[in-house]
């Protein structure tokens, strides 16, 4: 069994307080390292207890198994509905790829969990939502929020960031899309030689050999940035949603065992 932080317990009983006022479209924010699969794991434990059903929905298979992996470490029993998953079962507990779950017959819920829930304004979720009886759901009623990151890492949950800002590209002219700048003209201003050439510089200064993840602008900036890594006898490899599972799940599994150093990404999560 996990034991829960204080803020963690806070959460939930802040959560709970909020259902007692009769919301149920609720929206819980947290920062990065906060837990939050922690926190949804004893929502449905606690659920579980009052003989209550529980769907989690998330859209990325990583999602999925830390998901499943930690339901394991609080004992709670629970089926996986995802594609060529053998975890298949009709417990109580469900654990679903949205994409898996538009395509199947879909279990009644009382409790729904939507993780990255910015991304559940589409009919697929609309749909599932309101299988389970919650109608106008994309209009959440109430937000609770759990902790600021300042607090983590005052309290040693997170390390403190050091910025290395060596190069700051001009931004001026380049467009903006719903108040952030636009995704492919970032791309084309940061996918430049003497930016990709000086990543490698500042990284063999400030970071040599330490294990490293790099978000990249696009798949093309990712793949050039890693040329040059490589041709400065750096080991780095490249990922994006269109590599294959296998090859994504084993370059994962050689990164953290430390066959290689640095890893790049672009349009998928850790």
């Amino acid at each position: 069994m996990i034991e829960l932080r204080p803020y963690q317990y806070g959460a939930i009983e802040n959560l709970r307080n909020v259902i007692a006022d009769g919301q149920k479209r609720i929206l819980l924010q947290a920062a990065t390292g906060a837990g939050k699969t922690i926190i949804a794991c004893e929502m449905i434990r606690r659920a579980t207890l009052k003989q209550k059903r529980t769907l989690f929905i998330a859209h990325r298979k990583e999602i999925i198994a830390q998901t499943s992996g930690k339901l394991d470490a609080f004992g709670i029993e629970h089926g996986v509905i995802m594609a060529s998953h053998s975890r298949v079962n009709s417990h109580p507990v469900q654990v679903a790829s949205i994409q898996t779950l538009t395509r199947r017959d879909k279990p009644l819920a009382d409790l729904v969990i939507i993780d990255e829930c910015h991304l559940s304004c589409s009919e697929s979720f609309k749909q599932i939502v309101e299988h389970c009886g919650f109608y106008n759901y994309r209009l959440n009623s109430d937000i609770v929020q759990v902790v600021p990151m300042a607090q983590l890492i005052e309290e040693n949950h997170l390390v403190k960031p050091r910025v290395f800002a060596p190069f700051t590209p001009d931004m001026k002219g380049v467009k903006k899309s719903k108040g952030d700048y636009d995704a492919n003209e970032t791309a084309k201003l940061m996918d430049r030689k003497e930016i990709t050439a000086d990543i490698v510089k500042h990284w063999t200064v400030s970071a040599p050999d330490r294990k490293t993840i790099v978000f990249a602008s696009s798949v093309e900036h990712s793949k050039n940035i890693v040329s040059e890594f490589t041709e400065s006898g750096i080991s780095a490899k490249h990922l994006d949603a269109t590599t294959p599972a296998n090859i994504r799940d084993q370059t994962l599994q050689d990164w953290h065992d430390g066959k290689f150093t640095v890893l790049f990404k672009y349009g998928i999560i850790y």
